[in-house]
């Protein structure tokens, strides 16, 4: 399975916010997605922070992308 590139400069754990601007969609779209289990996948370290792994959010693009 090819992996979707995400510069090698991004860091390891991302907000929601650089996941959104990253996937080019709202924050609150993004947010929306996690809520109804159809966004990439999160790691929860306390009540108010969130982060996603860069490497399961290329494969989770990657799991969505259409071949053609």
């Amino acid at each position: 399975m090819q992996t979707v590139p995400i510069a090698a400069s991004t860091p390891r754990f991302l907000t929601r916010e650089q996941v959104a601007d990253l996937l080019a969609i709202s924050k609150s779209t993004l947010k929306l997605m996690s809520k109804t289990g159809n966004g990439p996948p999160e790691i929860r370290l306390s009540q108010d922070i969130i982060r996603i792994d860069r490497f399961q959010l290329e494969a989770w693009i990657q799991s969505r992308t259409e071949s053609a």
